[in-house]
């Protein structure tokens, strides 16, 4: 597994549904903490490759609907790579919210199932609570690049959401 650095918060565009401490990374032998910049930083190796991310609390005070959208802030590196992942909320409820091939560079292959992922490609309802959050990231890669991205919380407005399955 490649060493990753991984620096991380949640971006909103509403006030008072969150809450993270200092999140950490969910390595064999070490964490790192964000610096005030609160982006990850993610170093990916040659070949398939993951790793998963202590985010902290996410607390909402109200049913609300949301999105989560990994955004790419900048790339370091001449690799051809695809990357995946997952959001988990654990509290009062679970979920799961899947983000296939979020990103690629060049002609990586990356299967996409064709359907509206709830949480991802439109919002889920996250009943009220505390949860916590972790991210888990995937990749398939040609070689070693740095990814710097930040992961947004999309509070959403508009038609009834997605059911969840039970």
């Amino acid at each position: 597994m490649a060493a990753a650095a991984i620096l991380i918060a949640f971006t909103l565009h509403e006030v008072g549904i969150l809450k993270l401490p200092l999140p950490t990374q969910a390595n064999q032998a070490n964490t790192t903490t964000p610096s005030d910049d609160q982006e990850i930083v993610l170093k990916i190796s040659k070949g398939r490759g993951n790793t998963t991310f202590q985010l902290g609390t996410l607390i909402f005070d109200k049913p609300m609907k949301v999105r989560f959208k990994p955004v790419i802030v900048k790339v370091d590196g001449k690799a051809v790579f695809s990357l995946s992942g997952i959001v988990e909320l654990q509290g009062p409820r679970h979920y799961s919210i899947p983000m296939p091939c979020f990103y690629q560079v060049g002609d990586a292959q990356c299967v996409r199932v064709m359907m509206i992922i709830p949480g991802y490609d439109g919002p889920i309802l996250i009943q009220p609570g505390d949860y916590q959050a972790k991210l888990s990231i995937g990749w398939e890669s040609t070689g070693e690049a740095t990814v710097t991205l930040k992961l947004v919380v999309v509070p959403e407005e508009g038609p009834e959401p997605v059911p969840e399955t039970p």
